[in-house]
């Protein structure tokens, strides 16, 4: 998660969410969430990383429709009031590699892009 801050996608400054917070925000079981690291923007934005590491495979399915879900709702929420945050929803990057799960909301998706390629994702 470090790198990908790191590396100048985000344009707006990002706070850590502790666990149960992202459970809320993804419609996730705390029990089931084994690790994870989660920003969310301090501004009304739609930026947002999430790396969370769950229990099994299956849970991590789910977990994925979560932020999808997420993002879908985000899109809801902002396309009157900031539309231009709307953009980056529509390129946000979703992943699910074995129980992990990453979701990636960015200015510069090109960035976070060649961070996750640089790392072998």
């Amino acid at each position: 998660a470090q790198a990908l801050l790191d590396s100048g996608a985000f344009s707006e400054t990002l706070s850590q969410l502790d666990q149960d917070t992202a459970a809320t925000l993804y419609g996730l079981d705390p029990e089931s969430i084994t690790d994870c690291a989660v920003y969310g923007s301090l501004s009304a934005g739609a930026e947002e990383l999430a790396v969370i590491a769950l229990k099994d495979e299956d849970t991590a399915a789910a977990a994925l429709a979560g932020l999808e879900q997420r993002i879908d709702d985000q899109k809801a929420a902002l396309e009157n009031y900031q539309p231009e945050e709307v953009t980056k929803l529509d390129n946000a990057i979703l992943e699910q590699n074995g129980n992990t799960v990453l979701m990636v909301v960015a200015a510069d998706n090109q960035a976070a892009l060649d961070v996750l390629d640089g790392m072998g994702e």
